[in-house]
């Protein structure tokens, strides 16, 4: 009881500020606990760098040898960016990174990186590098060992990263054929002048003979057709996803359409973007893309719309197409026939309305004409008898001039 007696309740003011201090410990503990996650957990950094847990991201910097092997940075570090250098070109990592045995991610983007050496990127110096992104720089891939043996490399970034020339695909093909990424299953070529790929562009020197590989991004990338090899379910059995959007594709013929049915998975492809043109070429493609056989998925296959060179069918959906419109003749186009069926039909309407409005002019304005031919023909008898009167006339007097009884009188 006197325990009781002796307490009593705070004031009101008081008791306003420990529920705002309550409220205010509820926010600031996760705050303060993400920080201390958040502080770094090398025991150096690159000067120039920002260190956070444990990666590194140096803006502007490239850090030296000796810097990524300050401490304990070679055998903690996971993840490195370096961003907006003026590096120009990568000799052997040995000589540039050492072995960095924990990196999981390295991010060398939006350089200016444009030579490679051979292995400029290995194993010997990233045992277990798993995401390599070089986005944004002008690589010549000259060296077909750049990517040596990256065992545990997942992830292959390529977005606007290659020397824009003519030679740019076959680079791509030879460096992919000698490079050894037995566990790569996303790459990443968006925003690169490829053009039209060899059928072995994905054909990666693999011991066991097939890839992991399961997406293939090559947006904005020139394609103009699709080899009927390229996308092979023996080299590549688990691709589920690739996206061909915002490239120069006008068809895919049957054979293209036939090798994405055999895969067993569930295969997505995105076309969105490319000029299709709805002409007899593009039957099959209508045909299968309403059919209920295929267990390819099309991504946004509403939206894909025939390119205005269809001059018939431009502008409509490919899904709403009818087949049978799209027919082949032997040498001609259906569109031209169409093209020339409406400009004949139009050239007949205009010839027709000038001959009619001609008849209305001459029937309206008919005495006039009737007059003037009268005139007309007046004047062209009158000067023809005034012709034939002269002519007569100077045929008298020459015959007269020719007799003698008028050469005797003249003398």
């Amino acid at each position: 009881m006197l325990l009781m007696q002796r307490t009593k309740p705070l004031p009101a003011g008081k008791m306003d500020t420990l529920r705002t201090l309550s409220v205010c410990l509820v926010f600031l503990l996760p705050l303060l606990s993400s920080a201390q996650n958040d502080a770094c957990e090398l025991s150096a950094s690159p000067a120039g760098c920002v260190c956070s847990g444990p990666n590194v991201v140096c803006t502007g910097y490239w850090p030296t040898y000796r810097e990524l092997h300050s401490g304990d940075i070679d055998s903690k570090l996971e993840s490195l960016t370096i961003t907006n250098t003026t590096k120009t070109n990568l000799i052997k990592c040995e000589s540039v990174f050492g072995t960095l045995t924990n990196l999981r991610k390295l991010d060398l983007s939006n350089n200016q990186i444009n030579f490679t050496r051979p292995r400029s990127f290995s194993s010997i110096c990233f045992p277990n590098l798993e995401q390599l992104v070089l986005d944004d720089n002008a690589l010549r891939l000259s060296a077909h060992t750049t990517f040596k043996s990256l065992d545990r490399l997942r992830e292959l970034h390529l977005n606007n990263a290659l020397y824009r020339n003519q030679s740019v695909s076959e680079q791509v093909t030879h460096t992919f054929i000698k490079s050894s990424m037995p566990s790569l299953e996303e790459i990443m070529l968006n925003d690169n002048l490829l053009g039209d790929l060899s059928s072995s562009t994905f054909n990666f020197n693999l011991s066991s003979g097939s890839s992991p590989l399961s997406r293939i991004h090559l947006r904005n990338s020139r394609l103009g057709m699709i080899n009927t090899n390229l996308f092979e379910v023996e080299t590549l059995p688990n691709l589920s996803f690739i996206d061909l959007s915002m490239n120069s594709i006008t068809g895919l013929p049957i054979e293209n359409l036939e090798s994405f049915d055999k895969f067993s998975s569930a295969l997505t492809i995105n076309l969105t973007g490319n000029p299709l043109t709805c002409n007899c070429n593009l039957k099959d493609f209508v045909v299968w893309l309403q059919s209920n056989d295929t267990e390819v998925t099309v991504v946004d296959q509403e939206k894909l719309n025939c390119s205005m060179d269809s001059i018939v069918h431009g502008g409509k959906r490919i899904i709403d197409l009818d087949p049978m419109e799209l027919k082949c003749g032997h040498i001609q186009n259906t569109d031209m026939d169409e093209q020339m069926k409406t400009s004949y039909i139009l050239l007949i309407a205009v010839l027709s309305i000038i001959g009619l409005l001609a008849l209305v002019i001459l029937f309206m304005r008919r005495k006039e004409i009737i007059k003037l031919c009268n005139q007309m023909k007046q004047a062209t008898k009158e000067t023809f008898d005034t012709h034939h009167t002269s002519y007569v006339y100077s045929d008298i007097t020459q015959a007269r001039r020719e007799t003698p009884e008028h050469s005797a009188v003249d003398v």
